[in-house]
């Protein structure tokens, strides 16, 4: 009442979603792809990414992963035109993301295995469309994403 800011106790606060109380989560260790989350490479244009990252293999020794391991991923992905979604937690609180993982290949042959942080889809009205053909507004299928709680392996 005096106008000064009283802080309030870390103990004495509790973060909800839905009712339910909830706690930071830790980077996620391990990328699970559901069997429903593929989406069509032409569909990726509807993502927003926030951030995009090169994928490599896990050079540790331990892990034993090779280079040819995730050229054949990005080679499978790009036969069959489609990407790889699933839920992504990166770092420290309560922020997640809708990781698209998918290849890109330039004309020279050079090819990359990208992984996108997408905060959300581009939800675009179709009554505002600019589409001169009605016929080519048929219906998509619906674009994975990830679930509002999701279950995740959680790293140590």
């Amino acid at each position: 009442m005096s106008g000064q800011w009283i802080e309030i106790p870390a103990s004495q606060v509790i973060d909800k979603q839905d009712g339910e109380e909830i706690e930071p989560f830790d980077r996620t260790s391990r990328v699970e792809v559901d069997k429903d989350g593929f989406v069509p490479l032409e569909r990726l244009a509807e993502y927003k990414f926030k951030e995009v990252y090169q994928l490599g293999p896990d050079t540790d020794k331990k892990v034993k992963e090779t280079v040819s391991r995730v050229k054949q991923l990005a080679r499978y992905l790009l036969e069959k035109q489609t990407a790889l979604v699933a839920f992504f937690s990166w770092g420290r609180g309560y922020q997640f993301y809708t990781a698209v993982i998918y290849p890109y290949e330039r004309k020279d042959g050079m090819m990359w295995l990208l992984m996108g942080m997408s905060e959300g889809i581009l939800q675009l009205d179709q009554a505002w469309s600019l589409e001169a053909e009605e016929e080519k507004s048929a219906k998509l299928a619906p674009v994975p994403q990830a679930r509002k709680k999701p279950k995740v392996t959680i790293s140590k």
